[in-house]
C-alpha cells in the first residue's frame, strides 16, 4: 500500500518516481510491459544498434541533466558527433541544407529551397502586423507570418516529423509554443525567436545545444532508473481498473503475482491519454476529466531501419537527417542518418545505418501493410533522397500505433480544462506527452515536476 502509486513506466512515470525515490518517499510504479521505457526503446539486430522510437535527447534542459545524474549516466552520456548535426530538407528533387538557425534571414535568402517571391515574403516577416495566434493552425500562423513557401518548405516538415500531423489541424499555440510566445510578446518571429533566445540564456553566449544518446542506446536511461528503483519498479503489470474508497485510490492489476488490489493516497497517470480516460470514467468526481482525455486524438507511425554497405549510397550522410516536404516524390516523413551520429551503431566498418518514419496523421495506411510493401517504397526513397543503389544487409520494421498525441486546434483550451478538473479531485496528477510537449525533455521535466510537487505536499 504505497503512499503513491504511478502507472505507467515509459520516461514521463521513471522520471516522477526517480524524484520521489530520492527524497525516500513511498511509491510503487506500474508498468505493463516487460522493459520499462514505453517508446524509448533499443533493440540489437544483425549486429546493428536500432532505436525504435525516439533518436537522440537535447541537452538544454536541467531537469534531464538531473535525471542523468540521479541514475550515475553522467560520465556515459555521449555527445553526437559535431560535424553531423546539420539538418537537410527534401524538396523539389533534392536534398536542401536547412539554415541554421531556421530563422537567419541572411540564410534562408540563399537557399534554394524558396522562389524569389517566397525569400522576399520570408525577409518581410518583421514587419507583419500582430496577430492572435490563439487556435491558429500551424499552415494558418506560417502563412500569415511568413508565406506560403516558407510555410511549406520550413515548418510543415517539422509538423510531419516531430508531431505526425496534419499542419491544417495542428495548433501552434500547443505545438510550437516558442513561435507563439515571439509573436504574442515582441510581435514578429525573426527577431523575436532571437529575443526569447538571448533571455532564456541569461544574456549569456550563444551555445548550440548537443544531442545526446547513450553507447547502448537511448533506453540505457529508463533500463537503469528502474534498476535503481528495483523493488518500487514492477513490469508486467497491467491495471485493470481504477476505484475510490474514501480519500484512498483502490487499484487493481494484473502481474506474475496473479490479481493484486492495492490502495495509495496519490496515483500518478503516466499513460497514454485513452488509456488514463478508460481508467477514470468509472470515478464520479472524473467523468469530465475523462471525456477530455479519451478526446485527444492520436496517429501511428512506422519506424524502419535499413542497413546498407556506405559505398552504396552516392550521397553523403553528413548530417543529422533529412525530413521531406509533402508530394514531393517520397512518401517517408524523413530518415535519421543513425551511423552518422553516434559509433557502435553498425556491426562493421563500412556500413551505415538509416532509419526512416512514415504513416503518420496523412498517411494513416501504411501501419496496415505487410512489411514487404512498407518496405518497398521506403527503399525507393533511400535511393531518392540519399542515392542507395544496392541490396540491405539488414532491414526491421517497428509499428507504434497511437505514437503520437495530436495537438490539434483547441488543445491548449482542452488543457487548462483538465487542470482545472484535476484541482477538483485530491490526490490525482496526471503527466505524459499529450499535456506540455512531445518531446523526451518535455517528459522529464513534467515527470520531475509532479514528483517536486509531491514531496512538498507531504
Amino acid at each position: 500500500m504505497p503512499d503513491t502509486l504511478i502507472i505507467g513506466g515509459g520516461i514521463s512515470g521513471l522520471s516522477c518516481a526517480m524524484t520521489l525515490h530520492a527524497a525516500g518517499a513511498d511509491m510503487l510504479v506500474l508498468e505493463a510491459a516487460e522493459e520499462p521505457g514505453g517508446k524509448i526503446r533499443t533493440e540489437t539486430h544483425d549486429g546493428f544498434r536500432l532505436e525504435c522510437g525516439p533518436n537522440t535527447v537535447q541537452d538544454d534542459v536541467p531537469e534531464t541533466h538531473d535525471l542523468v545524474a540521479a541514475a550515475g549516466l553522467t560520465d556515459e552520456w555521449i555527445a553526437s558527433r559535431p560535424e553531423n548535426h546539420d539538418r537537410f530538407i527534401w524538396k523539389n528533387g533534392r536534398r536542401h541544407r536547412l539554415p541554421s538557425p531556421p530563422f537567419s534571414i541572411l540564410k534562408a535568402l540563399t537557399t534554394p529551397m524558396m522562389s524569389p517571391l517566397g525569400k522576399l515574403r520570408f525577409a518581410c516577416e518583421p514587419f507583419v502586423a500582430r496577430g492572435d495566434n490563439s487556435a491558429e493552425s500551424l499552415r494558418s500562423f506560417g502563412d500569415r507570418r511568413l508565406g506560403p513557401d516558407a510555410t511549406r518548405s520550413l515548418l510543415e516538415p517539422f509538423a510531419s516529423g516531430i508531431h505526425g500531423a496534419d499542419p491544417d489541424r495542428l495548433e501552434i499555440e500547443s505545438a510550437f509554443p516558442k513561435l507563439a510566445e515571439a509573436e504574442r510578446r515582441f510581435g514578429n518571429l525573426l527577431p523575436g525567436m532571437f529575443k526569447l533566445a538571448r533571455e532564456r540564456r541569461g544574456g549569456g553566449p550563444r551555445r548550440s545545444p548537443l544531442m545526446r544518446s547513450f553507447a547502448d542506446g537511448l533506453q540505457t536511461l529508463p533500463a537503469t532508473i528502474a534498476a535503481c528503483l528495483a523493488g518500487e519498479y514492477r513490469g508486467g503489470c497491467r491495471v485493470q481498473s481504477v476505484a475510490r474508497d474514501g480519500e484512498s485510490f483502490v487499484v487493481h492489476y494484473t502481474g506474475p503475482q496473479g490479481n493484486v488490489e492495492t490502495s495509495c493516497r496519490n496515483l500518478v497517470l503516466a499513460t497514454p491519454p485513452r488509456i488514463a480516460g478508460d481508467l477514470l470514467m468509472v470515478l464520479d468526481d472524473a467523468a469530465d476529466l475523462a471525456g477530455e482525455l479519451r478526446a485527444i486524438a492520436s496517429t501511428d507511425v512506422v519506424v524502419v531501419h535499413v542497413g546498407a554497405a556506405e559505398k552504396d549510397l552516392t550521397a553523403p550522410l553528413d548530417g543529422f537527417g533529412h525530413l521531406a516536404v509533402r508530394d514531393h516524390g517520397v512518401r517517408t516523413l524523413g530518415t535519421i542518418y543513425a551511423s552518422s551520429l553516434y559509433p557502435g551503431r553498425c556491426c562493421s566498418p563500412g556500413q551505415v545505418l538509416l532509419t526512416s518514419f512514415t504513416g503518420g496523421a496523412l498517411d494513416p495506411a501504411v501501419i496496415d501493410m505487410d512489411d514487404d510493401a512498407i518496405l518497398q517504397f521506403v527503399l525507393a526513397d533511400l535511393s531518392r533522397t540519399v542515392g542507395f543503389r544496392g541490396e540491405p544487409v539488414m532491414t526491421r520494421i517497428n509499428r507504434w500505433p497511437e505514437a503520437f498525441p495530436q495537438y490539434h486546434i483547441g488543445h491548449a483550451a482542452r488543457q487548462r480544462r483538465i487542470t482545472e478538473n484535476l484541482v477538483g479531485i485530491p490526490g490525482l496528477h496526471i503527466i505524459g506527452n499529450y499535456l506540455n510537449g512531445v518531446s523526451i525533455n518535455d517528459c522529464i521535466r513534467s515527470g520531475m515536476a509532479v514528483g517536486r510537487r509531491l514531496i512538498s505536499e507531504a
